[in-house]
């Protein structure tokens, strides 16, 4: 009786162990993704993301601005005229 009375003991402290592991291990991770979430190099943060979405539009509206103050058609006209053909 003794022998399953400290086994009992035994596992329940283990079951209290593992327990406490995940809780760590969950606070860990929430702490990981704080910390992240404040580095300045970070492209996943909300602010970086956001002035990513920006820079993303503002070269986009450069190259149509850039197509049409120039199109192709002169581009290659220009080329031929300076670099030649070889």
């Amino acid at each position: 009786m003794v022998w399953s009375t400290s086994h009992a003991v035994r596992v329940q402290h283990a079951s209290r162990l593992r327990s406490l592991q995940q809780e760590t291990i969950a606070e860990l991770e929430e702490l990981e993704s704080f910390i992240e979430a404040r580095l300045p190099a970070n492209v996943n943060t909300p602010v970086n993301a956001k002035l990513r979405r920006a820079l993303e539009r503002d070269v986009a509206a450069y190259f149509r601005a850039l197509g049409q103050a120039m199109p192709e058609e002169a581009l290659e006209q220009l080329y031929y005229r300076y670099v030649g053909q070889e």
